[in-house]
């Protein structure tokens, strides 16, 4: 469980739901509409989830 995230003054988006992907990545659901994997060191990839064929 993650107990408590800092975030940057240039992010725009809300974190709706963070939780763990593996021991050293965690994932963000945010309010517009992408899924954020982030490393230990945060350098992070995207994905909208409105644009995935998601079958």
């Amino acid at each position: 469980m993650v107990s408590s995230i800092r975030v940057g003054r240039n992010v725009n988006y809300r974190i709706l739901d963070i939780d763990w992907c593996t021991s050293d990545k965690v994932v963000l659901a945010s309010d517009d509409g992408c899924v954020r994997v982030l490393e230990m060191a945060m350098k992070s990839a995207s994905y909208r989830m409105d644009e995935q064929d998601l079958t």
